[in-house]
């Protein structure tokens, strides 16, 4: 029961911070912040869209994984699919922001 429960909160825990931190990646890249700013922006912007991000994440991992099923073939709509629209909403959330020099 202890490993159950433990797991849970693992799992919760993890899904959290992969969706708080989602952009850092992206940010590091596009924008050329360093990696502490860069993390920190991400929470900042995610917190205010929690949900939708996460959501987004979500049904993308969902349609991703069934292309996973479909004899990886799927994989080829579906992933391209799944960063379209991560794509979008990183656009979304940063569009406005300047690249750092």
């Amino acid at each position: 029961l202890a490993l159950v429960v433990g797991g849970l909160i693992a799992v919760v825990g993890m899904a959290y911070l992969t969706t708080i931190w989602v952009y850092s990646y992206f940010l590091v890249m596009d924008k050329g912040m360093g990696f502490w700013d860069a993390m920190q922006l991400s929470r900042k912007k995610v917190s205010q869209r929690f949900w939708m991000t996460f959501l987004c994440l979500f049904v993308g991992g969902i349609i991703s994984g069934a292309g996973a099923l479909f004899c990886l073939v799927g994989m080829l709509v579906t992933v391209p699919l799944y960063y379209g629209m991560f794509a979008y909403l990183y656009d979304d959330n940063f569009r406005d922001l300047a690249p750092q020099t």
